[in-house]
């Protein structure tokens, strides 16, 4: 799955992905990713877009920063107990 999500506690929606692991490695994540960060910003003309992605998910990290997404800070998710990596989109 790739889309985007409202998450609880944030004011945009998260680029989210996940695949099984018998596709991971193709570079589904990336294509689908790519098109679903046009849409949020060509239709939807959403202003700001993230991505939390665990601090040891290099794959992950590598993947948002493709798609032009800066590190902005570490948040924790309602419910959790440690924090995770928001990445943001990059005004351009």
């Amino acid at each position: 799955m790739c889309g985007l999500v409202k998450r609880e506690g944030f004011d945009a929606p998260d680029v989210g992905f996940a695949f099984l692991q018998r596709f991971c490695g193709n570079g589904y994540a990336l294509e689908s990713a790519i098109a679903v960060m046009d849409y949020g910003k060509n239709v939807l003309a959403l202003p700001r877009i993230i991505a939390l992605v665990d601090a040891e998910n290099v794959s992950s990290i590598r993947l948002v920063e493709k798609l032009g997404m800066a590190f902005e800070r570490m948040v924790r998710m309602p419910r959790e107990s440690q924090d995770i990596n928001m990445y943001v989109t990059v005004p351009e």
